[in-house]
């Protein structure tokens, strides 16, 4: 079986990424709300299966997006969406201020699951005090999707074993189409003490620039930046 199927079948909740776009006129507002996020809501989430909710957002210009990274223990991933629009009215509010992808499900329903792609890093630990959740974006040349998605399936050791040493864990991208863009989209959590540290003994490790090599001219940066990754706001 694939690398998907054999996680698909050994682990016991699953990775989510909902996506959608913010209505122009309304970023300052939707922030205003994501701010003032409810102390009772993952109490809620937690009854309803759901944990580990990160939500991000990015001004891209042409669009701005928002993306939700969730982990649940519902294993029907189509109706992840729906229980996390239900579970709350501090969730309710947000959705007023966002635009459907095209192909969201519904019209009472505008966000669009993102496809699980790769998850690096993963023996996780959920309960380090200095864990920071970060969200990045990037999109990917349209003629490289199979190359990228191919190195995505055969993860390197050594590069799995410096982004531990880099102090990374639960490195986990969705891709999603849109018009004729192909997005990514990550969320991934940090460790250690120095990122700009960390981040630089990983810029310096030969296998990791190796990888690179191959990996980074399948991007380009949505944002216009000189970087293929951007960060996102988190929320």
């Amino acid at each position: 079986m694939s690398p998907y199927e054999n996680r698909l079948n050994s682990e016991s909740f699953r990775r989510i990424a909902l996506i959608a776009a913010i209505k122009p006129s309304a970023i300052d507002q939707l922030s205003s709300i994501l701010t003032q996020r409810p102390d009772a809501l993952e109490p809620e989430l937690a009854a309803a299966g759901i944990s580990h909710l990160h939500v991000y957002l990015k001004d891209l210009g042409r669009r701005s997006v928002l993306f939700v990274y969730f982990e649940t223990t519902l294993l029907d991933q189509e109706a992840a969406a729906q229980t996390l629009k239900t579970s709350s009215n501090w969730w309710r509010n947000i959705e007023a201020h966002l635009l459907a992808h095209p192909r969201a499900p519904a019209e009472d329903l505008p966000w669009q699951r993102a496809e699980f792609i790769n998850v690096i890093a993963d023996n996780t630990d959920r309960e380090h005090p200095k864990r920071k959740a970060c969200g990045l974006i990037s999109g990917v040349r349209l003629e490289s999707e199979l190359w990228y998605r191919t190195l995505h399936q055969t993860n390197w050791p050594g590069v799995i074993d410096q982004m531990k040493r880099s102090q990374y864990q639960n490195w986990t991208t969705f891709m999603l189409e849109w018009d004729d863009e192909l997005l990514l989209f990550t969320h991934v959590e940090y460790l250690g003490n120095d990122q700009f540290a960390d981040d630089a003994l990983m810029a310096a490790d030969p296998v990791t620039q190796r990888w690179w090599k191959h990996s980074e001219p399948c991007l380009y940066a949505v944002d216009g930046g000189k970087d293929n990754w951007a960060s996102m706001l988190k929320f």
